[in-house]
């Protein structure tokens, strides 16, 4: 089954890169971000929490800063947990890709060609995924519509 989410949104605060307790100590990064919507003449803003791992949690925590713009490409993940003796679920974004997008604050012009790079290599990861989909998507369409081969 298809899982994939592609958001774009600002961070909500500066994120930080922790280490895991148990097992094998996997660095990780939380982070959320806001994403605005256009409804009608108003604008409504949605909230959504992320988590990366390993070497993309080290680069957002040490290049992204409050207010800067990425597009994350991951997975919806349920967590269940339990607080006050009631049982809750929490839906975040696993970070699989990400692109660093505006800076809020003014950045460092030897980071600007480092950063250019690397939203230049993670827009191509994105492109290749979504034609990956895509083809994936048109086989199932035509195995399941008879064999008629027509454009998705």
């Amino acid at each position: 089954m298809v899982n994939l989410v592609i958001m774009e949104g600002r961070l909500t605060a500066d994120p930080t890169l922790r280490q895991s307790e148990k097992g094998n100590h996997t660095r990780y990064c939380r982070f959320r971000i806001a994403n605005e919507r256009h409804k009608g003449k108003s604008e409504i803003t949605h909230f959504f929490n992320c988590v990366a791992f390993e070497a993309s949690a080290e680069a957002i925590s040490k290049w992204l800063h409050k207010g800067d713009t990425v597009t994350v490409v991951g997975t919806l993940v349920n967590d269940q947990y339990e607080k006050n003796g009631e049982k809750r679920t929490a839906t975040k974004i696993e970070v699989k890709e990400i692109s660093f997008g505006s800076r809020k604050r003014n950045s460092d012009p030897s980071e600007s060609s480092i950063l250019e790079t690397l939203v230049q290599e993670t827009i191509q990861k994105i492109y290749n995924t979504y034609m990956e989909y895509r083809k994936k998507i048109h086989i199932y369409y035509v195995a399941f519509s008879g064999g008629k081969d027509s454009v998705v």
